[in-house]
């Protein structure tokens, strides 16, 4: 199939290392590990589906490259085994492998699915603090989730002024539906202040804002953000 400069799917993928872990074929189901992290394929999706005997292809390797351990960290992560997928990516780093930004992706998905805040607060921090990485918004938006979740929505805004890159829609999304669950009006204010200054607003996001302002009975202030809604919609 690469042969033929054809570029195998996640489909493809997973059916290759169901086929690695029948025949317990380490090398090969390396190698497909290693080309996941070189083309940008989602690692959570495929490892989820994949069967769990897949693993073996962790565990019997001794020689693990960071790609490998990418792999488990996610597939941890994926199926809510936080602390688990935490203690992989110690041993990773007792190991003298450097983490890279896939990684961090991995470990900030596996607090964010577990809920724990403090580990994740912790291991956001030393992307650029310890590893010298820049955060990047995927990194931003689990630390952004986690926090809002919990109920920490005044560090997570903190968080978005402090931001080195402009958030994006999934980053005030995260924002204003913890507003919503925590029932947090004043910052809701402000991301709204935000979101609708914005040149092209974004119609999901203001939305969401408008339930909010409806689910507190702020009817003048859910008729504005309808109206820019339907002048969205026009253009």
């Amino acid at each position: 199939m690469k042969a033929q400069l054809v570029k195998p799917n996640e489909i493809t993928l997973v059916n290759v290392l169901s086929a690695c872990a029948g025949l317990g074929a380490l090398e090969p189901g390396r190698e497909v590990h290693i080309f996941l992290g070189q083309n940008g394929l989602e690692l959570n999706v495929i490892l989820a589906t994949a069967p769990v005997d897949v693993c073996l292809v962790f565990v019997k390797t001794s020689q693990k490259d960071v790609a490998l351990w990418n792999a488990m960290i996610a597939r941890l992560a994926y199926h809510g085994d936080g602390r688990d997928a935490i203690a992989v990516f110690s041993q990773m780093e007792r190991a003298g492998l450097k983490p890279n930004d896939v990684t961090f992706i991995g470990v900030l998905s596996a607090c964010n699915h577990s809920g724990l805040v403090e580990e994740g607060r912790f291991q956001f921090s030393g992307i650029d603090d310890e590893h010298v990485l820049s955060p990047k918004l995927e990194h931003y938006n689990y630390i952004m989730d986690l926090l809002g979740q919990a109920g920490h929505l005044e560090k997570a805004y903190e968080l978005v002024q402090s931001m080195v890159i402009p958030p994006d829609s999934i980053i005030w999304g995260a924002l204003l539906s913890a507003c919503w669950i925590h029932r947090s009006l004043e910052l809701a204010d402000k991301i709204g202040g935000v979101i609708t200054a914005m040149q092209d607003p974004n119609i999901g996001l203001c939305i969401l804002l408008s339930n909010i302002y409806a689910s507190a009975g702020r009817w003048r202030d859910f008729a504005r953000v309808r109206r820019l809604v339907k002048a969205q919609r026009i253009k």
